[in-house]
């Protein structure tokens, strides 16, 4: 009860009704008066005590009338056991999450946790019922993780729900929660959430994403093609491998990078597909999207579409390399032309090039983890006085039946007054 006073006070207004009930009002007896100055100016009815109580019905509608209204004023809860209660669990699934812990945690949360599961990273990847959960079968993408975005998709998922009733809904978050994860939106859309939020964190993955430490493949180069004698001074550079670098793209290749997080490089030694020829200027250098300002001989091959997402950069502000997701990869086409003649392929300018083309399609991970008191704010929630406030009636709702309890007094009003006009 919200407000269990006003049982008190019902308890204490039946008892009253009960006993004014007890008292009765009687006529006196008519007598006839020879004259009017005989007939008494004060009222003739009297009050007296009845020593017991009639008019059973007409007592116990008051009585019910009462007690309806105090039981609706008192506002009663729901509060749902162990296993009623609404959870979402949210599944990180970014590179950062280590896929065997992971899939061990999920599992256990998800079983003894029923409800809702939300996997994401930068993106939502999957909303669904806990019943149709895999923990088997989960996978982790090549991309990074956004907490504020995860926190947000189970928040619109809560707003389905009457307000009062997502007070009730757990948040279970399942996720390494690395420094990339969090930015400054972060705390606010946590104290979003007005239900209890239980933190579950797993390791980091300690595997190696594809083009940072990774192999590189080249399939289809010559030994002594440029591109193919620039990759093998990287390290990792063999015919198998996360990376792929290949002057055509056939539909294996497609096939092959959206299958997991792969790189492929599509490197042509002309104009490349979708590309326009380029313009007859010459730009001095390239800049790459690590900040990297490279001085070199090279030319463009072509001119990139201008809604292409750009990696790397000429020196008049047009794209070299540009990059395109494809499932759980990402394929990187160069419009850059390495020459043959020289030792060109061999400079720190053109290895830069490379070792931007072929890192993560999310960029290289930063296994860096917040430390737990600067996440203090994300396990407790706390951090916002109305979340705290909203948090103690966290796992109760207000009950649904109250206006209908209040439409039952009405009606009891109503039968009060008919049985009072059938008795008097």
């Amino acid at each position: 009860m919200l407000a269990p006073w006003f049982l008190a006070g019902g308890a204490v207004a039946s008892l009253v009704v009960a006993l004014l009930h007890l008292i009765a009002w009687s006529i006196p007896r008519a007598v006839a008066l020879p004259t009017a100055r005989f007939v008494p100016e004060q009222d003739a009815r009297a009050a007296t005590w009845l020593p017991r109580p009639r008019d059973f019905l007409l007592l116990a509608l008051r009585i019910l009338l009462v007690a309806l209204l105090a039981l609706a004023f008192a506002q009663p809860v729901i509060s749902p056991g162990a296993g009623e209660r609404r959870r979402v669990v949210l599944l990180d699934v970014s590179r950062a999450s280590d896929v065997d812990s992971l899939r061990a945690i999920a599992a256990r949360a998800v079983q003894e946790r029923s409800g809702h599961v939300i996997l994401f990273d930068t993106t939502v990847r999957a909303s669904y019922s806990s019943a149709k959960h895999t923990a088997d079968k989960l996978q982790t993408t090549a991309a990074h993780a956004s907490l504020t975005l995860g926190l947000l998709a189970a928040t619109r998922w809560a707003a389905q729900f009457p307000e009062r009733d997502a007070g009730g809904i757990e948040l279970v978050l399942i996720s390494p929660v690395e420094s990339a994860a969090v930015d400054a939106a972060s705390e606010r859309v946590r104290a979003l959430w007005r239900g209890p939020f239980t933190l579950m964190r797993i390791a980091h993955s300690t595997a190696p994403p594809s083009g940072h430490g990774s192999a590189i493949a080249m399939t289809g180069l010559a030994a002594d093609d440029p591109i193919a004698v620039a990759a093998r001074t990287l390290p990792n550079a063999s015919r198998t491998g996360d990376v792929r670098i290949v002057r055509i793209a056939t539909a294996a290749d497609s096939v092959w990078t959206a299958g997991g997080p792969r790189v492929l490089v599509v490197w042509p030694d002309s104009v490349p597909h979708g590309w326009s020829r380029p313009a007859p200027s010459t730009p001095a250098g390239l800049l790459t999207r690590r900040g990297q300002v490279l001085v070199a001989p090279l030319e463009p091959t072509g001119t990139a579409p201008p809604r292409e997402q750009a990696l790397t950069w000429w020196a008049d502000g047009s794209t070299a390399v540009t990059q395109q997701t494809l499932g759980r990869g990402c394929v990187r086409t160069a419009g850059v032309a390495i020459p043959s003649e020289g030792d060109v392929a061999l400079s720190a300018a053109v290895r830069s090039i490379l070792s931007a083309v072929v890192e993560p399609c999310g960029g290289v991970v930063d296994a860096e983890s917040p430390r737990d008191s600067a996440l203090r704010w994300l396990s407790s929630g706390a951090s916002d006085p109305r979340s705290r406030a909203v948090s103690r009636d966290a796992g109760h709702s207000v009950t649904p039946l109250v206006p209908w309890i209040l439409g039952a007094a009405l009606l009891v009003a109503i039968a009060e007054l008919l049985a009072r006009r059938a008795v008097g």
